[in-house]
């Protein structure tokens, strides 16, 4: 069987479980706590030990979490000395650093305590609370205080969600009327580039018909200057004047038959 003392170290157990921003009277809130949780991922919870201390004025202690809790993934905040003289149970603050959920059960051991003796045992201590009167350190305002997840991981993620998407909003209200006017204007500047390519084309051709006409106006000259009018406008002159008379010939055979 296990023991809870081995030498000078006692294992404490879960008491009660609260959790933070719960009401007073729901399952978890100050007034109604619980007994058997599953923190998730990222949660907080305040656990009370179902144990209570009576540390006498010779005593005191340091109250740090088994390797196997810690190895589990949960997170104890504020263990630490336990002062001379305290009576009643601990309290802690453990976040779920781990992947999955983390099983917190009334009677679980959740925290281990180191006993030391004081050598002088006459040097002054703290006045000793009343028997029970830490067991109402749990209250509203505490548990509102503290987050239901660490560092506000939820809301923060919610926030960052929230905000993305109003700017995503923005963005589309912006690109809804950017995109027309850019497809108009891209649109226009198409339309003038083709006029332009048109315009280089025509320019193009009447430059070219420019330096047709100006060839055959060469070859026209050229063919002037090779043809001597005086050598041989006679010689044309006298093959017309033989053709017309060929023409009378025929016309005045034909009318004798």
């Amino acid at each position: 069987m296990h023991r809870k003392y081995d030498w000078t170290s006692l294992d404490l157990t879960i008491g009660e479980i609260f959790i933070p921003g719960s009401s007073p009277n729901d399952l978890g809130g100050s007034d109604s706590p619980k007994r058997r949780h599953n923190l998730d991922q990222g949660h907080t919870a305040v656990v009370r030990t179902r144990e209570l201390l009576r540390m006498g004025q010779s005593r005191c202690a340091i109250a740090i979490p088994p390797a196997h809790v810690s190895l589990g993934g949960l997170l104890m905040t504020n263990p630490g000395h336990v002062d001379p003289g305290y009576e009643g149970p601990l309290h802690c603050t453990v976040i779920n650093m781990g992947h999955e959920s983390y099983s917190l059960i009334n009677g679980q051991p959740i925290m281990r305590v180191l006993f030391f003796e004081l050598d002088n045992a006459a040097q002054a201590i703290p006045i000793a609370a009343p028997a029970g009167a830490d067991s109402n350190l749990i209250t509203t305002e505490l548990l509102n205080r503290l987050s239901i997840d660490f560092v506000d991981v939820e809301k923060r993620a919610t926030k960052i969600a929230y905000k993305t998407l109003a700017i995503a909003g923005v963005l589309a209200t912006v690109l809804s009327l950017i995109i027309p006017a850019a497809l108009t204007y891209f649109l226009g500047i198409k339309d003038d580039i083709t006029r332009l390519h048109s315009d280089v084309a025509s320019a193009e051709t009447r430059e070219q018909e420019t330096k047709d006409i100006a060839g055959l106006n060469s070859n026209i000259n050229t063919l002037k200057d090779q043809f001597d009018y005086n050598k041989y406008g006679e010689t044309l002159k006298a093959l017309e004047d033989s053709a017309n008379q060929s023409l009378k010939d025929s016309k005045h055979i034909r009318k004798q038959r």
